[in-house]
């Protein structure tokens, strides 16, 4: 019996437990917060356009030029221009004949060429030299002069036929056998005529028949000749 009294004592407790309404917890301690920062709000504002400039207007195409105006003829005058313009120097003028042009002078001739005397033949005895040329033309009478020279005590035979025995050339006609002629006891002269038939060089050639003596013997020679001519 009191067991049973000691359980129902215990259900009658448990009971009024339940039905009461358990006793609120105390608040829980909060911990102090830093306040918060306030961050600014950034506006963004569009920013100005750069103006747009616009392109300079093209120009404006500039008139073609007038055409330039004839100047007024004056009276009695055919041409405007000439009527005009001032007269040029030296322009025949109207009315004037034209200048007669003046002809080029004529060409120079070249200046002959100097010549010395040429030794054509050197012997113990005697020395033939040819002397200056006179100038020559095609188809003229052309002459060509040796110089004879006694040498060693000898003189000029003035006695003795000295001639000059041409040998033929193309071109060359030598008249006879040339002329001698004594200058002193030891000098004489031959001078050979010749026509050559065109420009160029005349080829002479040929033996000089001579003689030279002492006042005890005498000596005959016929060395060979051999020279040229410019013709022109």
């Amino acid at each position: 019996m009191g067991r049973e009294r000691a359980l129902h004592a215990l259900l009658l407790l448990t009971s009024i437990g339940c039905d009461r309404a358990p006793a609120p917890a105390p608040p829980a301690e909060v911990a102090p917060t830093a306040p918060a920062t306030t961050t600014p709000t950034r506006v963004v504002v569009p920013t100005e356009a750069a103006p747009i400039v616009a392109a300079p207007p093209a120009p404006a195409p500039s008139p073609p030029p007038e055409p330039a105006k004839s100047p007024t003829p004056r009276k009695g005058s055919r041409d405007p221009v000439a009527a005009t313009a001032p007269p040029v120097a030296g322009a025949p003028t109207a009315g004037s004949a034209a200048p007669t042009p003046t002809p080029p002078a004529p060409t120079p001739s070249p200046p002959a060429t100097p010549f010395t005397p040429k030794t054509l033949v050197a012997d113990t005895l005697f020395r033939i030299e040819l002397s200056p040329l006179a100038p020559c033309k095609p188809a003229a009478p052309c002459k060509a002069t040796l110089v004879v020279h006694a040498l060693g005590g000898y003189k000029v035979n003035a006695e003795y036929p000295t001639k000059f025995v041409a040998i033929a050339s193309p071109g060359i006609t030598v008249d006879g056998t040339g002329t001698f002629a004594v200058t002193d006891k030891t000098t004489g002269t031959m001078t050979v005529t010749f026509r050559a038939a065109a420009s160029g060089t005349a080829k002479i050639s040929g033996a000089l028949k001579l003689s030279v003596c002492t006042d005890e013997i005498c000596e005959i020679a016929a060395p060979s000749i051999a020279f040229d001519v410019p013709v022109t």
